[in-house]
């Protein structure tokens, strides 16, 4: 007999990756992560439609959620044929997401044009995003529930209960539990050092 396995997917921290008020949508489209020659192609054939494109390499932690909350539209591509964590991160801010249809989607309860925008051909990603463009009211619904789909499913503290084998707790559990800052004790000098910003609650 093996050892009992099963996929975990990604998840994303639901305090960093969050919506924020005050921040106008300047931008149709927006990515943010590295780049790759399959996906400078992909994000050239995106931008030749949709000019008006945020488009980011270097951005990390609250400036990337600040960035990309200034986007209608955020667009992940994944390198491999599944979610990959920026996925969750797109989700988790209230943002409709692009990304390709992969089976894990479907999987995981994920409908396209209710938590996201799902596509199979550029030519079906150029139509969702043109029908995302013209329908603020879709955008807004998309984004809502998205947040709720990611915030109840798949946080940091859903994986470590997964990994642990143990029950998951109830909701209002959940969110007290997320709500805990790991980083209190240390110093702005430290963060500075290691890169790090931290989130205002």
């Amino acid at each position: 007999a093996g050892i009992p396995s099963r996929w975990l997917p990604h998840a994303a921290d639901p305090q960093l990756w969050r919506p924020m008020e005050g921040i106008e949508e300047t931008y149709d489209i927006g990515y943010v992560g590295g780049y790759t020659p399959e996906r400078v192609k992909w994000l050239d054939a995106m931008i030749a439609t949709f000019p008006n494109f945020f488009l980011d390499e270097s951005s990390r932690f609250d400036d990337a959620v600040a960035a990309l909350q200034r986007c209608r539209i955020v667009l992940n591509y994944s390198s491999h044929e599944g979610m990959n964590r920026k996925m969750f991160e797109g989700m988790m801010m209230g943002k409709p997401v692009l990304a390709r249809r992969t089976a894990d989607l479907a999987f995981l309860g994920i409908e396209d044009m209710r938590h996201c925008l799902t596509y199979d051909t550029d030519k079906e990603a150029r139509e969702k995003i043109a029908c995302a463009l013209g329908d603020p009211s879709l955008r807004k619904r998309i984004g809502k529930e998205a947040r709720a789909w990611a915030v109840q499913n798949h946080t940091f503290i859903h994986r470590a209960y997964d990994l642990l084998d143990w029950p998951t707790p109830p909701q209002k559990e959940i969110e007290r539990l997320n709500t805990i800052n790991p980083e209190a004790h240390i110093t702005d000098d430290d963060r500075r050092k290691r890169r790090f910003i931290p989130v205002k609650l």
